[in-house]
């Protein structure tokens, strides 16, 4: 399933908790300059994705996502790869060490990860 940029905001607030389009608006505007209407479109394309759903409280509508995160974070990461780096994760790694897009901590991070 395909996330687009700007729907990544919106799912990784939902991860965190259940939101109304109001909390996502003044969340979102103050950090994008996303008005109302711009989420609004936004959460139709991911619900009608099988994304996210709602549920109707008064009149609120409480979005939260019906997708695992971990499992779409995954999907995303392969499609990347595979897109960019002809599915290697070592062209990626030599890429970000290359150009030090990478700090110490985590490398030493990753190497702990890989001797595991």
């Amino acid at each position: 399933m395909h996330i687009a940029n700007s729907e990544w905001k919106i799912m990784n607030l939902l991860w965190e908790k259940k939101m109304s389009v109001s909390q996502l608006t003044t969340t979102l505007s103050a950090e994008k300059g996303w008005t109302k209407h711009t989420i609004i479109v936004l959460l139709k394309r991911l619900e009608e994705r099988g994304c996210i759903s709602y549920e109707t409280i008064g009149r609120t509508k409480w979005f939260y996502p019906i997708v695992d995160r971990g499992e779409t974070t995954f999907e995303a990461t392969e499609e990347f790869l595979s897109r960019i780096y002809s599915g290697s994760c070592v062209s990626l790694f030599n890429n970000l060490v290359s150009n030090k897009a990478i700090s110490e901590e985590e490398l030493e991070a990753l190497k702990a990860l890989i001797n595991k």
